[in-house]
């Protein structure tokens, strides 16, 4: 496996397993079933919601590269903009294009 796919598999499944938890932890009240729930949406959710984003072109569990010089992109990145908080992308550090949330060059004049 690669790690970009562990990071995202891992990030996910905390994600369900942390939502399916929190009302039986509110209540004061678990169950086994509650329980075995939880753990099963979270092993099966993560893999679908990995393949929906690839398939609408997102690049979760595959590395991003610079469209510019190929370079790969670092898997925590750290926005420089409000556009890439709120949109996703990189700055690259190697040639300091800056690309959108798929590794594509953006731009100044370029419709979104």
């Amino acid at each position: 496996m690669r790690k970009h796919y562990v990071f995202w598999y891992a990030l996910l499944a905390a994600i369900t397993l942390v939502a399916a938890l929190f009302p039986a932890g509110l209540s004061g009240r678990s169950s086994l079933l509650q329980l075995v729930v939880a753990v099963v949406v979270a092993i099966v959710l993560p893999p679908v919601l990995i393949w929906l984003a690839q398939k609408l072109g997102y690049p979760l569990g595959q590395p991003v590269h610079c469209s510019r010089c190929q370079t790969e992109l670092p898997l925590l990145r750290k926005p420089t903009s409000v556009r890439q908080g709120l949109l996703g992308g990189y700055d690259c550090p190697n040639c300091g294009a800056s690309l959108d949330a798929r590794g594509r060059e953006v731009l100044a004049n370029q419709p979104r």
